[in-house]
């Protein structure tokens, strides 16, 4: 009927697809021992990742990446396995490099002295109204 059904289906964050291979990396990433270097590339790189998904998640993300890889699709495949690496490793530096530059900002206005400050007044607010009842 020339209708897409489904079409986000294996794909979505809800997907089995993706439910099952988030849980196999976690076993599998669980279980490998790191060296020294390796742990310290992902104490670097792992601040960066929350980052990098919520890059991922936004709007207007999206709308900026729909059609820009139509071309993949006349590619032959050798070509397109490394163009698809290259293409991630790309979006996840770039993501990580403006996560990096937030989190840098971040410091430099004392975000973080903030929300605690906020966070034990709540925390006052919310004992006082406890104390209260």
């Amino acid at each position: 009927f020339n209708k897409e059904i489904f079409s986000n289906f294996l794909i979505s964050y809800i997907s089995p697809t993706i439910v099952f291979s988030g849980i196999f990396l976690v076993k599998f990433f669980s279980k490998v021992n790191l060296n020294k270097f390796m742990k310290k590339i992902v104490a670097v790189m792992s601040p960066l990742t929350f980052g990098i998904y919520l890059a991922h998640t936004q709007y207007f993300a999206w709308r900026f990446l729909e059609k820009r890889f139509i071309a993949f699709s006349n590619m032959n495949p050798p070509l397109l396995v490394i163009s698809v690496i290259l293409t991630a490793l790309i979006i996840y530096m770039i993501c990580s490099f403006v996560d990096y530059i937030r989190q840098s900002v971040f410091k430099m206005i004392k975000i973080d002295h903030i929300s605690k400050q906020i966070e034990r007044k709540l925390l006052t607010i919310k004992e006082n109204d406890i104390s209260n009842d």
